[in-house]
């Protein structure tokens, strides 16, 4: 019997309805599945609550699955890391919550004209997960970006796909103007959001080019496409991503309220396989919840609401914080 079959249609629909509140995007490749309401329920049973039965009528605690490193070689695969993001968000000048989010990233050499699904030892990386998957799409789409400049090699640091399910946060792709070149000459950063999709490309001439853009989209229930992002990376030695900047303003004149700071710390496929893109959109969901909730912001309808007066409370305490919400 399925988790969804295990339960009352209305509660089910209410936990969709939470996670399409968080995660607003309406587009067709961003519904929220039957698998995401799975995997937050199964996210759930891992911090089991009584509340979880009593109120919002989830089953009790089934066998959750596990996950394996896959074997083979893998030749498009250029490094595995551990994407670490520490997320700082500011109210009235003053720190208001604070946390790290971790995220398995894989490095590809991406090819120049070949579209075939990349293997890699902790899920697969598509067509459907990157706005631009060749060098010679790159090289084609972005002619006429302002200080755009051909690409004779292109590497993609991003979140794999695993089974069905991906987290989709920030990608980078590194640009080199030479094949052979050891050091890259262009980035961009690549929006997604937590139900897979790729959404909004922010292109950076140089290295050292500091991103000024608007959003354009709704990643999340506090997010507006009115609002303004900031983007920068830094390189370790001469193509090592390192680190990347993030802040978030609601206009160009005011001070940020969100800077998110990623490192890229180095791993194995065995340190990475078992956090799940479930997992990690079920925290993210938590997280919201109880972060809005101390903003004084509803998620959306009421099904969506009640299920955020019930898990934000409990996000407080078992969810990992440097600096929780009052």
């Amino acid at each position: 019997m399925t988790i969804k079959q295990q339960m009352k249609p209305t509660d089910y629909e209410r936990l969709r309805s939470a996670l399409q509140a968080c995660f607003p995007d309406h587009s067709t490749d961003a519904r929220i599945t039957d698998d995401m309401v799975d995997g937050l329920v199964q996210e759930m049973w891992r911090h089991w609550q009584p509340d979880y039965q009593s109120k919002l009528g989830l089953p009790a605690p089934g066998p959750l699955a596990a996950s394996a490193v896959s074997a083979g070689a893998f030749p498009s695969v250029v490094g595995y890391f551990l994407a670490r993001a520490r997320h700082s968000r500011v109210r009235k000048g003053a720190p208001f919550s604070e946390f790290v989010g971790e995220l398995p990233v894989v490095r590809v050499r991406l090819a120049k004209t070949d579209r075939s699904t990349i293997a890699t030892a902790i899920g697969i990386i598509d067509d459907d997960a990157s706005l631009y998957f060749t060098v010679d799409e790159w090289n084609q789409r972005l002619i006429g970006v302002p200080g755009f400049q051909p690409a004779a090699r292109l590497e993609l640091i991003t979140s794999p796909r695993v089974g069905i399910e991906r987290f989709a946060a920030v990608a980078c792709y590194l640009a080199y103007a030479g094949a052979n070149d050891p050091t890259p000459s262009s980035y961009l950063l690549e929006s997604g959001l937590a139900q897979g999709g790729p959404r909004m490309p922010f292109y950076a001439a140089t290295i050292q080019t500091q991103i000024v853009a608007q959003t354009n989209y709704t990643p999340t229930a506090m997010s507006d496409p009115s609002h303004w992002y900031y983007g920068s990376i830094v390189l370790a030695g001469k193509d090592v991503l390192s680190s990347l900047h993030i802040e978030a303003r609601t206009s160009q004149s005011r001070p940020a309220y969100m800077e998110v700071n990623v490192s890229y710390d180095p791993a194995t496929p065995d340190q990475l396989v078992a956090r799940d893109p479930a997992g990690i959109r079920a925290g993210a969901l938590f997280r919201m919840a109880a972060i809005a909730q101390a903003l004084g912001i509803p998620l959306g309808d009421p099904m969506a609401n009640f299920v955020q007066s019930v898990i934000a409370p409990f996000a407080k305490t078992l969810m990992p914080w440097i600096r929780p919400p009052p």
